[in-house]
């Protein structure tokens, strides 16, 4: 009787601050046709560099740790690996959200060679380059997905076969430095010896995820926290209204935490640790709050001015669902809960509520949100 060979997929999560991968393996009952999948294995390492280092540094730094996770991921799959599938993060991967309009004079029929034609024409436009990609010479799309229709100024789930007399289509657009693309695939040929590697953008799976996860919330502000970078997205009856990146991340907070006490980085982080955990002397407590406070404040300011533009232009979602480093999230989740700051920047005048992503993801990787995140959009594909 002939085995069934178990094959082993692999997944990478890249943002500014770790690297992440699990390896897992999927099968199919050949009567139900029911798949399930099992993890082999996951980790996530840390990428150390400190605040105010140069591009090419960090980039050092951050495919050293990429070859040593890969390395890892390596010597525990043991099988024929299926596929290699890596989620990047900003700044290594940018997402841009295009609009490609077209029309008749009169009512026409919309089918899948017109659709295709305009998807063709809009690959050809120029990608936009962000300051994230100030220090490379070549773009890099990596994924292009369509995410709505509009036909006659309406959405529609069922674009063809209608006559209209305009269609409008919404995609998301990824793309990369080429440099930087081609080095990470090197790590992948040195360590896998393959080199067919799918990349998927960090906006676009969290975007497909929360709409997953969530079917009964359809409107929500999605912020995920790294060290460098926090990626945005906003949510508008099911669509993805606005993205966007703020130049500030966790390693911003800790840094300047430290630079107002004097204290090294790393005592800054065990810092907020210890606040949150009530572990702290009263009256040094009370001594540092205020710094705290004003401290967590800098990236709020940053936040705060883009949920102004939002709401200049859409009443903001006042349903937030939080990313963060382990050592930040609670902080987080406590100031904006405290505070009513918030209410004044999404011009809605409600409540806010903050989603639990932890408690609602099927997938639990060893207390790894993002892993566990990944994974279950990957999985919905299979």
């Amino acid at each position: 009787m002939k085995k069934d060979i178990t094959q082993h997929h692999i997944l990478f999560d890249i943002d500014s601050s770790s690297i992440g991968v699990v390896v897992f393996e999927v099968s199919q009952n050949e009567k139900t046709k029911q798949k399930k999948h099992n993890i082999i294995f996951s980790t996530r390492n840390t990428i150390e560099v400190g605040t105010n280092v140069d591009a090419g540094f960090f980039l050092e730094k951050t495919l050293s740790v990429f070859h040593k996770t890969a390395t890892q991921a390596h010597k525990e799959s043991g099988n024929i690996i299926a596929d290699i599938f890596i989620n990047v993060s900003a700044p290594w991967a940018s997402s841009q959200k295009r609009i490609i309009h077209f029309e008749k004079n009169k009512e026409f029929i919309f089918t899948q060679k017109i659709a295709d034609t305009m998807i063709r024409d809009e690959i050809k436009e120029v990608l936009h380059r962000t300051i994230d990609f100030k220090n490379y010479k070549n773009l890099e799309m990596i994924e292009r997905k369509t995410i709505d229709f509009y036909q006659n100024g309406y959405p529609t789930k069922k674009p063809f076969g209608k006559k209209i007399q305009d269609v409008d289509i919404h995609s998301l657009v990824s793309v990369m430095s080429t440099e930087v693309k081609e080095q990470f695939i090197h790590v992948i040929e040195r360590v896998f010896h393959v080199d067919e590697v799918e990349f998927i953008s960090n906006i676009f799976m969290s975007y497909r995820s929360l709409l997953s996860l969530y079917p009964h919330e359809n409107n929500l502000v999605h912020f995920d926290m790294s060290a460098k970078i926090t990626e945005i997205l906003v949510i508008v009856n099911d669509h993805l209204y606005r993205i966007g990146t703020i130049p500030v991340g966790s390693d911003y907070i800790v840094g300047t935490l430290a630079e107002k006490l004097n204290i090294p980085f790393v005592k800054a982080e065990s810092l907020i640790v210890m606040y949150q955990q009530n572990a702290l002397d009263n009256k040094y407590r009370n001594t540092i709050e205020h710094v705290m406070e004003k401290t967590f404040m800098s990236w709020f300011k940053h936040f705060y001015n883009f949920l102004d533009e939002v709401s200049a232009e859409e009443i903001t979602p006042s349903t937030l669902s939080i990313l963060a480093p382990d050592f930040m999230q609670g902080w987080l989740t406590e100031w904006i809960l405290k505070t009513g700051d918030i209410t004044e920047h999404i011009h809605a005048h409600k409540k806010i509520s903050l989603l639990n992503i932890k408690q609602t993801l099927s997938q639990d990787i060893a207390d790894d949100i993002n892993l566990s995140l990944c994974l279950e959009f990957l999985l919905s594909d299979y």
